[in-house]
């Protein structure tokens, strides 16, 4: 129902987005009198408020164990009870990348939240944001077609394991942990279980390699999670999918000897097919599909797209920062 904290936060932490999504107040105990009542709370129905005013936090805490009729606490344990969220369905492209100039919100359902957004960073700031590619969910699709242990293919294999493990909230934590981690590690992460096909492979690079979107020859790319489940008006998904970095050299080499031609510094290659597989890997994460299962979603209408533009590490990153918008209604 809320989370306290023991250290403080920035609002545009992870933690911060997402007590907003699910509207919970997250707040930073600051004080040794508030800490102390909290922690001999621990294990008590509490009714937890936090407000801010005059800019500062209202935090009260209201033991209310054994004071409420089953009735009563199953009606207000059910307030916190989700709809269904209204997502784009992912719907099929017809081509496996475009660039993100031209795509708008609607886009989403064919690249994702990201990418889809990306587009209105192109259009307002275009000499000061990157060109950047969008992998459509096809490629998403295609991996997922290949074929796995004989008779299924990749989907399939997964649809299976997940299948005693569909209700929320789940029966055995436990095992859907283990169930995701397997599926992350096994299926899309090992290279020797699952793979790019030539065709798919050679249409991956073929495209990272366009001029159009001058990524420089042994500069990183940034692998970006984008899917129909994430950066939408409804739902922020703050978290919930991981981004990695790749070297398009390290793929055109025919080796796969160390080190990276893209940082001399790492023993071994990174590149963008291994990192193209993580943020695929990261759809199963746990927290991800817990959040799905939450919201009621249909697997099979969501998938990861991918935002690809140039990473920018700590050492030559110019700023770093998070913009939100807040409406306020008033006379004045």
């Amino acid at each position: 129902a809320g989370v306290l904290s023991l250290a403080p936060s920035t609002p545009n932490s992870h933690v911060a987005i997402l007590s907003r999504n699910y509207g919970i107040p997250f707040a930073y105990l600051s004080q040794t009198a508030k800490i102390q009542q909290a922690q001999a709370l621990d294990g008590h129905d509490v009714v937890l408020r936090a407000f801010i005013t005059r800019e500062q936090c209202d935090l009260r805490l209201i033991d209310v164990e054994g004071a409420l009729d089953p009735v009563m606490r199953d009606e207000i344990l059910a307030l916190k009870a989700t709809g269904q969220l209204d997502i784009e369905t992912m719907t099929p492209y017809g081509a496996l990348s475009a660039s993100t100039d031209a795509l708008v919100l609607s886009d989403i359902q064919f690249f994702g939240g990201k990418a889809a957004n990306f587009g209105l960073l192109r259009r307002a700031i275009p000499d000061h944001s990157p060109r950047a590619l969008a992998f459509s969910f096809d490629l998403w699709n295609a991996f997922l077609d290949q074929p796995y242990g004989g008779d299924f293919s990749l989907r399939e294999e997964i649809d299976q394991r997940l299948a005693p493990l569909q209700a929320y909230p789940p029966a055995d934590i436990l095992a859907l942990a283990t169930a995701l981690r397997e599926i992350r590690e096994s299926l899309f992460k090992d290279e020797n279980a699952t793979e790019f096909g030539e065709d798919l492979k050679a249409a991956i690079l073929r495209a990272l390699t366009d001029p159009t979107y001058d990524f420089a020859d042994g500069h990183r790319l940034r692998f970006r999670s984008s899917t129909n489940v994430e950066d939408s008006a409804q739902f922020t998904g703050a978290g919930l999918y991981d981004s990695f970095s790749g070297c398009v050299l390290d793929d055109l080499d025919d080796d796969d000897q160390g080190p990276s031609h893209c940082d001399p510094t790492r023993s071994k290659e990174r590149g963008v097919l291994r990192a193209i597989r993580r943020v695929f890997a990261s759809f199963y994460n746990e927290h991800a599909f817990l959040e799905r299962l939450r919201h009621g979603v249909n697997e099979a209408d969501v998938g990861m797209g991918l935002l690809v533009h140039p990473s920018f590490p700590d050492e030559i990153e110019l700023a770093n920062g998070v913009a939100t918008l807040e409406t306020a209604y008033g006379s004045n």
